[in-house]
């Protein structure tokens, strides 16, 4: 059976295959949609919406608020501003190796490698900061919170692009892992590459376009994504007819489309937004705000009512000053009042109680992190200890789902364009650094520091300091704060040459004015 199904799916067209498996997206499309309508409309608007239109506002701005805040959060976790999110480490029987072949000290060998790693890692870094990856994986984060999946594509040239939950289709495998992806994208003929350019204009003839036709205006481009053994293979498609040039093979963990998903669920292809476990008191808050807001409206509307029967007119109320005396039965006008307050307040109190739940879920009463340029590791930290607390291990999830593979396919691209050097596979690497237990290279500084402290609490001050070799130490310290200590710390050749250089100068210091002193003294009888 799965032989017969084989051969049909290749053949298939990356259009026919959307159109297939976007039936069993459309449940998933329709709840991030019904998510983003009580949190955030415009991050999955309703079909056929266009920029043009005037979005769905809700009543209440907990779910917006709640979306961003822990949008907010999760970067601050994930990708923490001055630190690097992964970290690469060396097989211990190829450093073993090196350390043979060159003769060199284990202490000084690892140093000089942990460096030169540290500055692969900072390269990559860097390289995200100008590419702009900070602000469009804000963007991922609210769709996974409220919408629960989402798929990114990591450029050429080292850019990042999203693509919602309605513009793409996935299939995984009994394990979760993606097997094939078809990504589908709206393009304007004039800016159509120029490949897909060719093909249109072959094909429209046979498919009955017209320049001045209303179908010209737009065109869709299939991307099929098709995992096969141990690569992933890609091409693109258009009107039904591959793109030339458009074909491409990625290693198994190097593919730079990326599908993401906030909450997995075994056996399913797309996963569930955090918006969607509390869509229950979202909707009871929306409707009781919405009746809230119209009460109050009606309540502030100011009628006066002049019985026809009494001495009052209406001229002479419409006309009187705040002050003025008039003649008259008060009881001859009357103001419209709502007997309703009493049942308003019940509303009150019970959309009071749906916000606080609302907001202790969506971590809006935490004020762990300050309003500050500056944030230190330990507030960092304290914040992935609460989303670890609070979310179900969700930083951690992505963690492995979005980090590694970011940082896998920027190495491989990086090293292929020759920015950074080629790093063997089955040497080096990339070791995120998730959880509370580690925080960038944070965690090997607490080391180093409680491992020192240890030893003077131990042995003294003084013998540790005769223990340590200070150069190995400090490139340890170095490349643990992620800091290039090039030019900054000393050989041990340097400090030896200055210790005798001041060895030296002290003899100098000392011997200088006894020979002055006994060069000023008479020579002792019968010596010339």
């Amino acid at each position: 059976m799965a032989e017969r199904e084989a051969p049909a799916l290749e053949r298939a067209t990356a259009q026919e295959r959307y159109t297939r498996l976007q039936t069993e997206r459309n449940p998933y499309l329709e709840r991030a949609r019904a998510c983003a309508k009580l949190s955030i409309p415009a991050l999955i608007p309703e079909e056929g919406d266009n920029s043009s239109q005037e979005t769905y506002q809700p009543f209440q701005s907990i779910g917006a608020r709640g979306a961003n805040h822990l949008a907010a959060k999760l970067m601050l976790a994930l990708f923490p501003p001055g630190h690097t999110f992964f970290r690469l480490s060396m097989e211990e029987y190829v450093l073993d190796e090196l350390i043979s072949e060159t003769g060199a000290g284990y202490e000084d060998a690892k140093g000089e490698f942990d460096a030169a790693l540290s500055r692969v890692e900072r390269t990559v870094i860097t390289r995200m900061e100008h590419r702009g990856y900070r602000a469009t994986l804000n963007e991922v984060m609210k769709h996974l919170i409220v919408a629960g999946n989402v798929l990114i594509q990591i450029m050429k040239d080292g850019g990042v692009r999203l693509h919602p939950l309605s513009a793409y289709v996935v299939k995984r495998d009994k394990a979760g892992n993606a097997v094939e992806m078809v990504i589908k994208e709206t393009v304007a003929r004039v800016a159509l590459p120029e490949g897909a350019r060719e093909v249109v204009e072959g094909e429209e003839p046979q498919q009955g376009l017209k320049e001045d036709g209303p179908t010209t205006d737009d065109i869709d481009i299939y991307t099929r994504v098709l995992r096969k053994d141990s690569r992933w293979e890609v091409y693109q498609e258009v009107l039904g007819k591959p793109i030339p040039g458009s074909e491409g093979t990625y290693p198994l963990d190097k593919c730079p489309w990326i599908p993401l998903r906030l909450i997995k669920v075994d056996g399913e292809d797309y996963g569930r937004g955090f918006v969607e476990q509390y869509i229950g008191d979202l909707r009871s808050l929306e409707a009781l705000a919405k009746a809230i807001v119209m009460f109050t409206a009606a309540a502030a509307k100011i009628l006066v009512f002049v019985d026809d029967n009494g001495r009052v007119t209406v001229r002479m109320v419409s006309e009187a000053e705040s002050g003025d005396v008039l003649p008259g039965n008060a009881k001859d006008v009357t103001v419209f009042q709502l007997d309703k307050f009493a049942d308003f307040r019940v509303a009150k109190e019970t959309m009071d109680d749906i916000r606080q739940r609302l907001e202790e879920a969506f971590l809006l009463f935490s004020g762990v992190r300050r309003d500050a340029e500056r944030v230190t590791a330990e507030e960092i930290r304290a914040v992935v200890q609460e989303l670890e607390q609070s979310l179900g291990g969700i930083y951690s999830v992505l963690g492995q789902e979005l980090q590694a593979p970011i940082a896998n396919v920027l190495l491989h691209q990086m090293a292929r364009a020759g920015d950074i050097p080629r790093l063997p596979d089955n040497a080096v690497r990339a070791e995120i650094i998730s959880g509370v237990d580690a925080l960038g290279r944070t965690a090997d500084l607490n080391k180093l520091r409680e491992f020192r402290q240890e030893l003077v609490e131990t042995f003294g001050p003084e013998a540790v300091a005769n223990l340590f070799r200070q150069e190995a130490f400090a490139k340890r310290v170095a490349t643990a704060v992620g800091l290039n200590y090039e030019g900054l710390i000393k050989t041990e050749e340097e400090l030896q040459a200055e210790q005798e250089a001041a060895q030296a100068q002290a003899m100098a210091e000392k011997v200088g004015p006894e020979a002055v002193r006994q060069a000023g003294q008479p020579s002792p009888e019968g010596e010339i």
